[in-house]
C-alpha cells in the first residue's frame, strides 16, 4: 500500500511526512495502471454519457476540472473526480447543491466503514466509495453522468473503525486532496456573509483583481453593510451598484440595478464591448445616452469583452 500513497500524493503535490517510509514500485503492474488511468483522465470516454440529467441519489458523475466559484476565482484540479450522488438538489438561496462521497479507484484501502463496487460495467473498474469523506458540492460543478447503482444495496459499518496506519494515512490524504468539491459550496458561503446588501451582492474581477462595487440608494454611496439601509426603512428605494475605473483604453462605469426578478446592466464607457453569458452566448443589448444597457438578466457569471483586445471584465451577480 506504500506505493500507492506515494502515488497519491505525487497527484496532487500533497507530499507529507508520515511516520513510516515509502518505496514506489514502478513495475508494480497495478500502480502502473493506476497511473495510466489517472494520466487519461480515467479514459472515461467510452464509458461516459453525453448528457446532463437532473442528478439523482446512487447516480455517479464527472466532476468538472476546472470552475470559476463565486468569487470568480479560476479553480483547478490536479486530478480527475469521480462522485457518486447520496443527497442530490438541496437549495440555499436557490443555489443547487448536492452531498456526494468521492469514489477511489484504490480499493485496496477499504476499511469497516467503506463499500466496494466491483461491476466495471459503470465506470470500467472497481472502485470504492469514500462513506466517510461525504461533502456539499454545487450542482453547477457536476460535468457528466457516469450511471447509477443502488447504493441501499451497499450496507457499511456504521461503528468504530480500526484503521492501520497506511489507510488512516491514505484518508488524511483524501479529505485533503478532495477540498477542491467543498470549495465550491464554502466560495458560495463566504459569498452570501459579505455581499453588499441582504439580498445581493455584486463581484466584479478585472485585471487578477476583485472589486466589489458600492452600494447606492437615491444616488447617495452607502460604505456600511446592508443592515443599514433594512433599519432605516429604504430597502424600497432607488437601489444600484456602481463601479467606475480608468483603464488603459479608457474609462469605464458600470451600474447594476436590481428588479423583482432580474438585474439591469448598464455599462457607460468609450469603449466597444460585448457581453456574453457563462455558456458564452452573445447577450443583445441597446444603446441609451451614452451608454450600453443589458436587460432581463438572471443571477449569475457574465464576461464583458473588449472588441478591440479581447481583454475580459468578469461579473457575478447573485
Amino acid at each position: 500500500m506504500d506505493d500507492k500513497i506515494k502515488y497519491i500524493q505525487s497527484l496532487t503535490g500533497s507530499l507529507k511526512d508520515f511516520s513510516f517510509e515509502f518505496e514506489a514500485k514502478s513495475n508494480d503492474e497495478y500502480f502502473n495502471k493506476l497511473k495510466s488511468l489517472a494520466v487519461s483522465k480515467f479514459s472515461l470516454e467510452a464509458h461516459t454519457l453525453k448528457s446532463k440529467p437532473t442528478p439523482r441519489r446512487g447516480q455517479l458523475w464527472l466532476i468538472k476540472p476546472t470552475y470559476e466559484d463565486y468569487f470568480i476565482n479560476r479553480v483547478e484540479s490536479d486530478m480527475p473526480f469521480i462522485v457518486l450522488i447520496v443527497e442530490a438538489n438541496d437549495t440555499l438561496e436557490n443555489e443547487l447543491f448536492s452531498r456526494v462521497q468521492p469514489v477511489s479507484i484504490f480499493t485496496d484501502f477499504v476499511a469497516g466503514d467503506d463499500f466496494v463496487v466491483n461491476d466495471p460495467s459503470l465506470i470500467g473498474f472497481p472502485f470504492l466509495v469514500e462513506t466517510w469523506n461525504e461533502q456539499p458540492v454545487l450542482n453547477e460543478i457536476l460535468d457528466y453522468s457516469l450511471g447509477s447503482f443502488d447504493i441501499d444495496q451497499h450496507i457499511s459499518f456504521k461503528g468504530n473503525v480500526d484503521l492501520t496506519e497506511q489507510k488512516a494515512a491514505f484518508r488524511k490524504m483524501e479529505v485533503n486532496n478532495t477540498a477542491f468539491l467543498r470549495h465550491s459550496v464554502l466560495s458560495y458561503l463566504k459569498f452570501l456573509e459579505e455581499r453588499q446588501t441582504e439580498d445581493t451582492g455584486i463581484i466584479i474581477r478585472i485585471n487578477q483583481h476583485i472589486v466589489k462595487p458600492a452600494f447606492f440608494v437615491d444616488e447617495i454611496k452607502y460604505d456600511t453593510h446592508y443592515a443599514y439601509a433594512a433599519k432605516t426603512g429604504i430597502d424600497n428605494s432607488n437601489k444600484y451598484f456602481e463601479w467606475e475605473e480608468k483603464l488603459a483604453l479608457g474609462n469605464i462605469k458600470i451600474r447594476i440595478k436590481r428588479n423583482i426578478e432580474d438585474f439591469i446592466l448598464s455599462v457607460y464607457s468609450d469603449i466597444e464591448f460585448v457581453l456574453r453569458s457563462s455558456d458564452n452566448k452573445v447577450l443583445a443589448g441597446s444603446k441609451a445616452e451614452g451608454r450600453m444597457i443589458f436587460t432581463m438578466l438572471n443571477p449569475g457569471l457574465y464576461y464583458l469583452e473588449s472588441v478591440s483586445t479581447k481583454s475580459l471584465i468578469k461579473i457575478r451577480i447573485k
